[in-house]
């Protein structure tokens, strides 16, 4: 571990852990006892040239900041408050990059079974009196590009709540720190080596073209990635439920209530073949709508454990489009006619490409997902040429 001159000596716990580790010889250490954000002292030294790896460590943060520039609570010496300086170019994964790195060094060093919640949260699930589930927060990200003064890469700013402490009122149903949660003392030192061991580990993956890994990794530690109740205000009211995260790291949600909606404009009948992509919560619900219809269904999923349960959502043809040509598959299925109607439930521009090119002329096509993007600004509805955030769009060909 290399070490550029220090405002003060680290913790003796801390010095000792990353020393101890072999696999941490990136490190550049910088302890600064108080400072106004972590973040801005890596991007300034950043600007001043310093190197891949240098990572700022404060005891305190009194201008310590979250997503969308809340205001992220650091009592001294209850917490890691750290950023780390990442060079070169970044993909738009590194929050969930840093968000695994976390979990998984809380889930080994800790012994808690920490999840993730999309973009930036790391969770402790807790069931309430009434028998409810909810989560409270450990520990928050904020990746930031560096400005073009710095050169290309991003920072990455994280914050764990270790420490017993009092937390501000509108803090104390929604967040907790690791010894209240374990009940027991917890060594902030093994803790940081856990966690730059892990953002060393999958970013070298990411870097090897991995991201699939990355992301298999990230949705088995986000439960409430598939199926929780998600609610948004841009740039209308909307709500829906999640459908698992994109390959580009963003939050696909499915708008309550469209399948019986956009069944019921697009005028499904027992003499249609209707094509339905994506079968996710809303997207199987469409499916069974569309058999209770007397419907022929034709379906498309990347998912294995979605299109083994095909068949329970009374799906026909089930097409998984990574492993063949599903446009060819469908003309094949319909004698190359076309499908009489299909809605995608994904948000994204292939698979609604496809909903597109398999419709007959006079064919209907409905468009009903919705897609959030994650980028180290935070996230924003993005929405496609085709489709707008939590509405119906109905296109006659």
């Amino acid at each position: 571990m290399h070490r550029a001159p220090l405002n003060a000596e680290p913790p003796a716990d801390v010095g000792a852990a990353l020393s101890e580790r072999g696999d941490l010889d990136w490190v550049r250490l910088v302890y600064i006892p108080e400072v106004g954000s972590t973040n801005d002292v890596v991007t300034a030294l950043a600007t001043s040239g310093a190197p891949d790896g240098t990572t700022v460590l404060a005891a305190h943060q009194t201008g310590g900041r979250g997503r969308r520039g809340r205001v992220w609570h650091s009592p001294r010496d209850a917490g890691l408050y750290l950023s780390t300086l990442v060079r070169g170019p970044q993909s738009p994964l590194l929050t969930l990059l840093a968000g695994v790195a976390v979990a998984e060094a809380v889930r080994a060093g800790v012994g808690l079974g920490a999840e993730l919640k999309w973009p930036n949260d790391v969770v402790l699930p807790a069931r309430t009196d009434g028998g409810e589930v909810r989560s409270q927060k450990i520990a928050g990200i904020l990746t930031e590009r560096l400005p073009a003064a710095a050169g290309e890469g991003a920072v990455i700013g994280i914050g764990v709540n270790v420490r017993r402490v009092n937390h501000p009122p509108d803090l104390v149903d929604r967040a907790i720190s690791l010894e209240a949660a374990a009940g027991r003392a917890v060594d902030r030192g093994p803790l940081l080596a856990g966690i730059l061991a892990g953002i060393r580990h999958w970013s070298r993956l990411l870097a090897a073209g991995a991201s699939s890994r990355l992301l298999d990794r990230w949705r088995l530690l986000s439960p409430s990635s598939m199926g929780s109740h998600v609610s948004w205000d841009a740039p209308a009211a909307h709500s829906g439920l999640t459908a698992g995260i994109g390959e580009d790291g963003a939050l696909l949600v499915d708008c309550v209530g469209t399948p019986y909606r956009g069944i019921r404009r697009l005028g499904v009948d027992a003499f249609d073949t209707v094509l339905i992509t994506g079968l996710g919560p809303l997207g199987a619900a469409a499916a069974i709508l569309c058999r209770a219809l007397g419907a022929r269904i034709i379906a498309t999923e990347v998912n294995d454990a979605r299109l083994d349960r095909a068949p329970d959502f009374g799906v026909d043809h089930a097409i998984n489009p990574t492993r063949e040509d599903a446009l060819a598959r469908v003309m094949e299925l319909t004698d190359g006619r076309g499908v009489d109607m299909a809605m995608d439930f994904t948000g994204l521009p292939e698979p609604q490409n496809l909903c597109l090119d398999a419709a007959r002329s006079g064919g209907r096509v409905g468009f009903l997902g919705v897609k959030w993007d994650s980028s180290p600004e935070g996230p924003v509805p993005k929405v496609t040429p085709v489709t707008v955030a939590g509405q119906l769009l109905m296109k006659e060909l």
